[in-house]
């Protein structure tokens, strides 16, 4: 085997390498566009991209602008627009309750670390 055929194994291995690499970065990029964003239809979004992927490119694209837009939710009856508005006040509650323990927890570190450096001086 001389080295012409050599160099180019190595290019037919690295190419099928990049193949695989791009294929599964395609696949997960909608998925994860969509949890990042906080999408309700994320795992359905995240399954979709495979198949599309899968079964021909073309459906794709779609996937990834759907990953990008909220679905228009309209509640049929006042009552369901006030359990909604209930939930969706909840969620932000939590999400705030989150935000200042995680601020509280950095402030604990930042205090440790300083305390910590102080001694040794």
């Amino acid at each position: 085997m001389s080295g012409i055929d050599i160099f180019t194994w190595v290019v037919l291995l690295v190419m099928i390498g990049a193949a695989v690499v791009v294929f599964v970065v395609l696949g997960l990029l909608p998925g994860r566009v969509a949890k990042q964003r906080e999408h309700p239809q994320a795992e359905a979004i995240n399954v979709a991209s495979w198949l599309a992927l899968i079964f021909g490119f073309a459906a794709w694209p779609f996937v990834l602008v759907w990953a990008y837009l909220r679905p228009l939710a309209q509640p049929l009856h006042p009552d369901d627009l006030d359990a909604a508005k209930a939930e969706e006040e909840a969620l932000k509650a939590e999400r705030q309750a989150a935000k200042v323990a995680k601020e509280a927890e950095e402030q604990a570190r930042k205090e440790a670390k300083k305390h910590k450096t102080g001694e040794r001086s």
